[in-house]
């Protein structure tokens, strides 16, 4: 959509459910979250909604397609998981709104981003060359990385995170070029998230490393002399960093944008004014926010 509200390209798909993300590629195409109602007695007695990745062109082809259930051994979760997800625990709707009506299976995993690995972030590793995909599994607190070529999972974290949101590679240019960059939102509702113990009151921004896996920054509120509890956004919500070494933050529940720097100062607030009309979704909730370039706008 052009900033005058003209509709350039859309994509739309009878076979899958769209939904989450979506992030326009170095070639032009576009990478997408999507879902199935597949039976996948491997998996599970219940029908389930499998999580999807896929590549279309402008001309709304798709080129590359990526199903979980195929690769569901490679995230290697613990058997009382697996045991779990094979009984079809309660997964229940997203928010307090019904779900889908075409959606019958149950949202076992429920993947929320997906970011692809972008040029010159600095690594050698063949698990993080440019193309990969990097994921996030919701309700199993993951995140992974998914091989373009092989559609192998070839990294991923457990438990570092809880109930996460928009994990992504920091971009060439910006300060902490190549580690991971995520919203650790801290709570998931423990009748859709099988680690039932991995809840938090509050939330943090993670900067990992990949390679060892281990904090290289982090955000709480206590980083800017407040309770931390008075940082806390349950779902939806996302960083960015920006050039200049400050990280861009959405609270997404409470519907706040704040930038803050490396040592944590709070240097730009906004809170949004305009509530929600549904009631189902109390406050003034924002998915996620991100800085434009200051020549994007047309004037």
């Amino acid at each position: 959509m052009t900033q005058d509200d003209r509709v350039v390209w859309k994509y739309s798909d009878r076979a899958r459910l769209l939904h989450h993300d979506m992030e326009r590629t170095p070639n032009g195409n576009t990478l997408r979250v999507c879902s199935k109602d597949l039976d996948a007695p491997q998996i599970s007695r219940r029908l389930v909604t499998d999580d999807c990745l896929i590549e279309v062109d402008r001309s709304g082809k798709v080129v590359w397609e990526w199903q979980t259930a195929d690769h569901i051994d490679d995230l290697e979760l613990p058997h009382d998981v697996r045991a779990q997800i094979m009984d079809g625990y309660p997964s229940g709707p997203r928010t307090a709104l019904p779900p889908p009506t075409a959606r019958k299976g149950f949202d076992y995993l429920h993947m929320n981003a997906a970011s692809p690995i972008p040029e010159s972030t600095g690594h050698t590793d063949p698990r993080f060359k440019p193309g990969n995909v990097i994921v996030s599994y919701r309700f199993i607190n993951t995140l992974a990385v998914v091989d373009r070529d092989t559609k192998k999972i070839v990294w991923k974290t457990v438990g570092l995170t809880i109930g996460q949101h928009n994990p992504h590679f920091v971009p060439a240019g910006a300060p902490g070029t190549g580690p991971v960059l995520v919203f650790d939102n801290g709570y998931v509702d423990g009748s859709t998230n099988p680690f039932r113990a991995g809840t938090r009151p509050y939330s943090r921004v993670l900067e990992i490393n990949p390679l060892d896996q281990s904090i290289a920054w982090e955000y709480t509120a206590e980083n800017s002399n407040r309770p931390i509890w008075t940082f806390f956004s349950h779902y939806i919500s996302g960083a960015q960093r920006q050039p200049n070494g400050n990280t861009l933050i959405c609270e997404g529940s409470n519907g706040r944008i704040f930038e803050v720097t490396p040592a944590g100062e709070i240097v730009w607030e906004y809170v949004n004014p305009f509530p929600n009309l549904t009631p189902k979704i109390p406050n003034s909730t924002i998915f996620r926010a991100a800085k434009v370039a200051e020549n994007w706008l047309k004037r």
